[in-house]
């Protein structure tokens, strides 16, 4: 398992949250079938974080159980050898699978 690192939210930080998930389409898509007292407590659970370039989010093999929101910037899923490199940006959902069905991550996730 990956080790918990400590997060500080600030407010600015939760003001973006906020308006991203009230923008975003693929989000506003998932909360649809939510109460909204359901949806104001998953808001309430989430946590921000601010990666600098080259920073490691997820590390392959371990098992971390939480789902990512891209509210901002670009990270880069390494792959295997031969197999192109994927490019997440501001929008991207990622670790929905290995959330729910407890899995290891596969590759190495790295803020670019």
């Amino acid at each position: 398992y990956n080790p918990c690192i400590k997060l500080t939210s600030t407010a600015s930080q939760m003001k973006k949250v906020r308006e991203f998930f009230t923008k975003n389409a693929i989000v506003k898509a998932f909360f649809k079938g939510f109460d909204r007292k359901d949806e104001k407590a998953i808001m309430n659970f989430f946590k921000t974080s601010e990666l600098e370039m080259g920073e490691r989010l997820i590390r392959r093999g371990t098992k971390d159980r939480c789902i990512i929101f891209i509210i901002e910037g670009e990270f880069l899923k390494f792959s295997n050898p031969g197999e192109p490199n994927i490019e997440y940006k501001e929008g991207a959902v990622i670790g929905v699978e290995e959330f729910l069905k407890n899995r290891e991550w596969p590759q190495d996730i790295i803020c670019s």
